[in-house]
């Protein structure tokens, strides 16, 4: 299907970004393709399942119904790489130099255009970028639900998405010599206090939540139990 859910079998547990996300949601992603003699490393962060397949994304735009989408579906028996983490030194798409535009128009604007830095042929530092095939993602419909509480709106995530971009920005902001040390961190000396905290504080909150999901059930009886005295004085008057 074109919406699809990617758990820890689909995520990278070694890369920092993704170790501890269990769910992530994607609407019609697209995929990524390394080209053949690439430069660069590629690291996977989440791949699709081997019951994967393309889809023509203008028929999704026209029919977007499920059971039409599932007819035209087509497993490739492979794996697509859905998001990753590329690094190292990249060359230039223009090897020629910067494309040539309309000569006229861009004398016009030299005036008002900043000088522009020389091509590069190839970069002067290694990047390190975390590529993800799906925008759709980061709307609240496919990580988050809203519940009323006692009146109050309450918001309840559903999946990792907003973990994986807040992780994602963290990691990419600092130096690379700090991505680097905190990947190696991660993999060899995993936080299990920290697990455990959290693992405890999530017992307590779910405890507490059942129990005012059953303090909740008894007032709506009693509630009813009322409403149905009051309508049988009713009747007997």
């Amino acid at each position: 299907m074109a919406w699809t859910s990617y758990g820890p079998d689909n995520i990278n547990s070694e890369d920092v970004t993704t170790a501890q996300l269990r769910l992530v949601n994607f609407g019609t992603p697209g995929f990524i393709e390394i080209e053949e003699g690439a430069t660069t490393k590629v690291e996977p962060l989440i791949t699709s399942t081997e019951a994967s397949g393309p889809f023509d994304a203008e028929s999704v735009r026209r029919n977007p119904q499920p059971a039409e989408i599932l007819k035209e579906f087509k497993p490739q028996n492979k794996t697509y790489l859905l998001a990753a983490r590329i690094s190292g030194n990249v060359k230039t798409a223009f090897p020629d130099g910067p494309p040539k535009g309309d000569e006229k128009k861009d004398r016009e604007k030299e005036k008002e255009a900043v000088q522009a830095k020389p091509h590069l042929a190839e970069s002067q530092q290694p990047i390190n970028l975390i590529v993800v095939a799906d925008t759709d993602f980061m709307a609240d419909l496919f990580w988050v639900q809203t519940q009323d509480l006692f009146g109050q709106q309450v918001i309840v995530p559903t999946a990792n998405n907003a973990d994986f971009i807040v992780n994602a920005a963290d990691n990419l902001s600092g130096t690379s010599s700090l991505i680097n040390l905190r990947s190696r961190g991660l993999s060899a000396r995993p936080f299990e206090l920290v697990q455990d905290i959290q693992n405890e504080a999530e017992d307590k909150y779910r405890a507490k939540e059942r129990s005012l999901v059953r303090e909740l059930g008894d007032v709506e009886k009693k509630m009813q139990e009322l409403q149905t005295r009051e309508r049988a004085k009713g009747a007997a008057v």
